[in-house]
């Protein structure tokens, strides 16, 4: 197994329906993906809309590999990550396909484990952890906060 490298789709319509049927053939956490649909014209921003929807509907996250659109739509203000073109999308993953070395398949083999464990967690495993991180993180603001008031304060004392 190589390492994850990006696959493009070429999406062929705008319509809502026509995007998912098209998208429900691909695992989007094994890999990048490229979604091309700068040859819809005017029709962009509402295929931007229904991938949007499409992907928050299926739980299509950014982790652990994104989804990046090459589109011609300008001052793109939405969650997707929108490139005018392939150029200009992140370069980790443009790497030619190669066999990985023993010690690297081992370490690739670690990750897909690791990742696989976080897939199959449940929510109730997690967010509970989280809120307390949250909640601590919180309490640490407020106290920092209050010490750059006294601070202030101090400074105007003197």
């Amino acid at each position: 197994m190589g390492i994850p490298t990006y696959k493009k789709i070429t999406l062929h319509s705008h319509e809502e329906r026509m995007i998912n049927a098209q998208l429900k053939q691909y695992e989007f956490k094994d890999a990048p993906y490229i979604l091309i649909i700068h040859h819809l014209v005017k029709k962009e921003e509402e295929a931007l809309t229904n991938i949007e929807k499409y992907l928050k509907e299926n739980g299509i996250h950014d982790f652990p590999y994104g989804v990046y659109i090459i589109s011609a739509v300008e001052n793109y203000l939405g969650p997707l990550n929108v490139f005018k073109d392939i150029a200009n999308i992140p370069k980790f993953y443009k790497q030619k396909d190669k066999q990985l070395s023993i010690k690297e398949e081992q370490l690739f083999n670690k990750v897909i484990l690791k990742q696989q464990n976080i897939y199959s967690m449940q929510e109730s495993d997690y967010k509970p952890t989280l809120e307390e991180y949250a909640r601590n993180h919180k309490v640490i603001k407020n106290l920092e906060s209050e010490l750059n008031f006294i601070n202030q304060l101090d400074n105007n004392i003197k």
